[in-house]
């Protein structure tokens, strides 16, 4: 709490023009500030907060930021509903630049403290949807989630702004482009690991006898697409779908091998209907060639990579060993989800056959084959 007099015309002196404010029987008397709106998203300027204010001519809402949240001066009341999210201490301004007071007993407010309150501006978007860091399962990313604790003294360190969707992430030595895509956070680029997310090493198997030998033993492989080390540099590394039904994560904590939901969401968000994301074999219209990547992408292919997904070729390993359709078709492994009506795993497909517009959704097959892989946040 401030106490009166305060410098009025800022001058940073205090002398007669300022006294005026103290011996003011008429200022705004400020007794709470609340949020009615959060903002929608953490760079939005858009949520609304109300005052409680009775008595004297207010003018300015003065916020004046905390733990790295802006200083603002918002007009009365059309600033109010421009609030971006922070944490803040409030006071009001009226037209002379005197501040608002805590009270007025008798009805006078001459020689009462200056009111100031503490706020925080929360927000209902969290990197397009809390998840796993919506502690309080509210959907609304505020002090009670550990990504957003505004009033934490820590809370400017990096380290505490888990959830951007625009930031590569660091897994195993090397940084994966992500990018959000509707409510959905992506790799855009397929995984490239060499161990489970524990540590334990994934076997590598150049070799045909020992690629088929690991199916045969339900064990989780990986290779160099086509068998050429370079090949793994543009489209990952491929691995059979053992790796995804052995137990072990394979995706960064926080994240996870996309299910076929989370497909059926990234293809309803690109038009398809539910009805048609449903079905099995090639379906949809174009979707496939939106999310390709473009001739112009950093691995060039033929679709037009309108969200920034980049879809990539690569082709496949037969169980037996051998490899095909390197440069023709771009296959991602899932995960079955209630969708899945009981397959135990499954594939999406883009490619320049058959079908160049559209999606693959597959189930069964060989679980031996070699494929490629992404990761999506929980």
């Amino acid at each position: 709490m401030i106490s009166a007099p305060v410098t009025a015309d800022g001058d940073g002196i205090c002398n007669e023009n300022d006294n005026a404010c103290f011996a003011n029987a008429s200022l705004p008397v400020f007794s709470s500030i609340s949020v009615v709106e959060p903002a929608s998203g953490a760079t939005a300027s858009d949520a609304t907060v109300e005052l409680d204010l009775t008595g004297g001519n207010a003018f300015s809402l003065e916020l004046n930021g905390l733990n790295g949240s802006d200083d603002l001066s918002l007009p009365i009341p059309t600033g109010l509903s421009m609030v971006p999210p922070g944490f803040y201490l409030a006071t009001v301004l009226d037209a002379n630049g005197c501040a608002a007071v805590t009270s007025a007993p008798a009805g006078s407010t001459a020689g009462q403290d200056l009111a100031e309150l503490s706020i925080i501006v929360n927000y209902t978007l969290c990197c397009g949807g809390c998840g796993i860091y919506d502690a309080d399962a509210d959907g609304i990313c505020d002090d009670e989630d550990n990504c957003t604790d505004r009033t934490a003294s820590n809370y400017a360190d990096p380290a505490n702004v888990p959830c951007g969707c625009n930031e590569p992430v660091e897994y195993q030595g090397y940084a994966y482009d992500v990018v959000q895509i509707g409510a959905q956070c992506w790799f855009s680029e397929n995984l490239r690991i060499e161990t489970y997310r524990n540590g334990d090493p994934i076997p590598f198997y150049g070799a045909d006898a020992d690629w088929s030998n690991a199916h045969q033993t339900s064990e989780g492989a990986w290779c160099h697409p086509n068998g050429d080390a370079s090949k793994s540099l543009s489209f990952g590394h491929m691995y059979n779908h053992w790796l995804i039904m052995d137990g072990r994560d394979v995706c960064p904590q926080g994240w996870h091998v996309p299910t076929d939901g989370d497909f059926i969401e990234l293809e309803m968000f690109m038009g398809m209907p539910l009805e048609t994301a449903l079905e099995t074999g090639w379906r949809g219209a174009d979707q496939g060639v939106r999310l390709k990547a473009s001739p112009s992408s950093s691995i060039p292919w033929d679709g037009t990579d309108e969200v920034g997904f980049q879809w990539v070729q690569g082709g496949w390993r037969h169980v037996s060993g051998v490899y095909g359709y390197i440069d023709d078709l771009g296959l991602l492994m899932f995960t079955p989800s209630a969708e899945s009506e009981g397959a135990a795993y499954g594939i999406r497909q883009a490619g320049n056959q058959f079908q160049p517009g559209g999606l693959v959704r597959s189930f069964g097959g060989n679980a031996g084959d070699g494929r490629s892989l992404r990761c999506v946040r929980d």
